[in-house]
């Protein structure tokens, strides 16, 4: 379950402990789930409002049930949340919709103070509102009728005072977004199956595992809290699509994610795959794309493939599992590329390429006659580094954790501040004996 996930155990009065090291838990405000033995809210279940073994649920857990008249959970009087703080809220809910529905509530403000959403209101539409009540000012909202009678992960999120960006996300999928706004004073006080904002609004239907972070999570991150969670809610994460885009020019596959299934994108036409998710894994293959493509694309996981991919290409692209292959790609490229964990391999790739600040979290890195200027500040956690055929000024700033770091056939100035804080370190072929020795005696290690 996710709080195994984010390696915490303990709660107090069903919010999470704050002892976690996951990066799902990183800035997590807290957790609330009646599913918890020993959970008890603070103020008590209000007019018949009760915890109840929910239908369709895996391991006989547990939800919140609300009858959309007036009852609620009144979970934390407590409970603190400053002005302006960015924000994401998670939670899972079945609902028929069918009422003036409110999903939760911090505080009980108006105008500029808003913190809740009805989930839905009567038009069976789901309005988040943070800070406001207008469109761009602080309310975001979408049709969610797809959504009633079955089980629902929501993430509303938001990026805060001047972050101009707020959204919401139904089973990893982006609905809307927007510009967003944010509460123009502090709140208090956490209720769940009411919004009381310029009127009271009850929840009609389930809702469980309720989180609220105090930061804007990234899609990756709300995909993962999903799919880690969807098991008990007996949802299905079988979903496919495929996105093929032929015969254009630049700028294609602004942040792309993949979730599961294909993208192919080839000679790609303009502005294609903007904030386009899917359903996890999948592929993404770029073939003969133009400039300024795949900035900020992502696979969950899956491999991302470039073969013959042009200038500025590929920055801040991540595979969270699977493998990121660069194939005979010119200059500039792969700049701040990581893998959570997989293979990355570079083949084939011209100056100042392949990797300024690339992470491979576990697995295996590959670079196979690279050029000058390459692989600088490349970190691999655990696993094997391997450089062949490899031209002057690399690796500087090269580390790897625990596993190989290998080198053959390497010119000039190779390696400048090798780190290899457990494993082993082997170079081969250097051009310059003395350089072999003075890397010798700085490591201390035997080089072939």
């Amino acid at each position: 379950m996710l709080g195994q996930l984010l390696g915490t155990r303990g709660i107090s009065s069903g919010r999470q402990s704050q002892k976690v090291c996951h990066p799902l838990a990183r800035g997590l405000a807290g957790r609330w789930k009646p599913t918890w033995e020993g959970y008890r809210s603070h103020g008590g279940l209000k007019n018949g409002a009760s915890i109840v073994g929910a239908s369709g649920r895996m391991g006989g857990r547990a939800a919140w049930k609300f009858d959309g008249s007036d009852d609620y959970d009144d979970v934390d009087s407590t409970f603190f949340w400053p002005n302006g703080s960015p924000v994401s809220v998670i939670f899972w809910t079945n609902t028929p919709g069918g009422t003036t529905g409110g999903g939760f509530g911090v505080g009980a403000s108006d105008f500029g103070g808003r913190f809740g959403a009805h989930v839905p209101y009567s038009d069976n539409v789901l309005y988040w509102d943070y800070g406001g009540f207008s469109e761009g000012s602080g309310r975001i909202s979408t049709s969610i009728s797809a959504y009633l009678s079955t089980w629902t992960h929501f993430a509303l999120v938001s990026a805060g005072a001047g972050g101009g960006f707020q959204a919401i996300y139904a089973n990893g999928v982006l609905l809307n977004s927007g510009s967003g706004g944010a509460p123009n004073i502090d709140l208090t006080g956490l209720k769940i199956g009411v919004y009381s904002s310029g009127g009271t609004y009850y929840h009609n239907g389930l809702i469980d595992d309720f989180s609220i972070y105090n930061r804007l999570l990234p899609v990756d991150q709300i995909q993962a809290h999903f799919r880690s969670t969807a098991r008990f809610y007996d949802v299905t994460l079988n979903e496919t699509r495929r996105y093929w885009l032929m015969g254009g020019t630049a700028s294609a596959a602004q942040n792309a994610d993949v979730t599961v299934g294909l993208v192919a994108l080839h000679g790609v036409t303009p502005q294609p795959l903007l904030a386009e998710p899917m359903p996890s894994p999948g592929v993404v293959a770029l073939h003969g794309v133009s400039p300024t493509v795949t900035h900020n694309a992502a696979v969950a996981p899956g491999p991302i493939i470039l073969h013959g991919v042009t200038p500025s290409t590929s920055k801040s692209t991540g595979v969270s599992v699977g493998l990121l292959k660069l194939t005979g790609v010119p200059p500039s490229t792969s700049k701040s590329t990581t893998v959570g964990i997989g293979l990355l391999e570079f083949t084939g790739i011209a100056p100042h390429t392949a990797g300024i600040n690339a992470d491979v979290t576990v697995g295996i890195l590959h670079l196979h006659g690279v050029a000058i200027a390459l692989l600088k500040s490349q970190t691999i956690t655990v696993g094997v580094v391997q450089l062949h055929g490899v031209t002057p000024g690399v690796p500087q700033s090269p580390t790897i954790t625990i596993g190989l770091l290998e080198f053959h056939g390497l010119a000039l100035a190779v390696p400048s501040q090798v780190a290899d804080t457990g494993g082993f370190l082997k170079a081969q072929f250097f051009a310059t004996p003395t350089l072999t020795a003075t890397i010798d005696s700085t490591r201390q290690r035997s080089f072939s």
